[in-house]
């Protein structure tokens, strides 16, 4: 059971469906709000230790005018997506509140899959045009490694004598790189 599905991207609209064993939730966002990179950054958020960055595991997703409150759990192996839809803010009383349980690492999977199916079915450049933002690439890559297990996209110190005067961190491209050859070798999983 493929767990999440982007149907169309299109002149700044993502439209898509969650389903898990017993509900389906569709979605159809506009460019307001960047609903890509945003749920990427709440799965990093819950599936690493990044609470130093601004990563949040919520974030909101708008219709217009309707909007949708989006807050991701994970409890041991299990992931859950609360999704609160809003009439047209989010001050407002909700609409709907629905959560769907997922295994974690096959959520992940299969939001890995349908990404790598959206960069090769539009492109980076494509992807930028139909939906108004750059395609996250950094964020994917580092959940790939994370559902992999392989832990090769590791921080690394570029040091104040290779940086003029200021120590900063840095990661491997050719790692990176080989992350990003992965998703044109690999075909998705069922």
């Amino acid at each position: 059971m493929q767990t999440f599905k982007i149907y169309s991207i299109s002149a700044g609209w993502i439209e898509g469906c969650l389903k898990d064993s017993k509900k389906k939730y569709y979605f159809d966002y506009s460019y307001l709000t960047n609903f890509t990179e945003d749920l990427m950054k709440a799965l990093l958020c819950v599936f690493t230790d990044i609470s130093e960055q601004e990563n949040t595991n919520s974030f909101r997703a708008v219709w217009e005018p309707a909007e949708d409150a989006w807050k991701i759990s994970l409890e041991k192996n299990k992931l859950y997506i609360n999704i609160k839809n809003y009439e047209d803010d989010i001050t407002a009383e909700y609409d709907e509140d629905i959560t769907l349980e997922f295994n974690a690492l096959d959520f992940l999977q299969d939001f890995i899959n349908e990404m790598n199916e959206i960069i090769k079915k539009y492109g980076l450049l494509g992807y930028r045009k139909s939906w108004g933002y750059e395609f996250p690439t950094s964020l994917l890559l580092k959940l790939q490694d994370i559902c992999s297990n392989n832990n090769i996209l590791q921080m690394d110190v570029l040091t104040e004598e290779e940086n003029f005067g200021r120590e900063t961190e840095k990661t491997n491209l050719s790692s990176e790189i080989e992350l990003l050859n992965n998703i044109t070798a690999k075909p998705p999983m069922p």
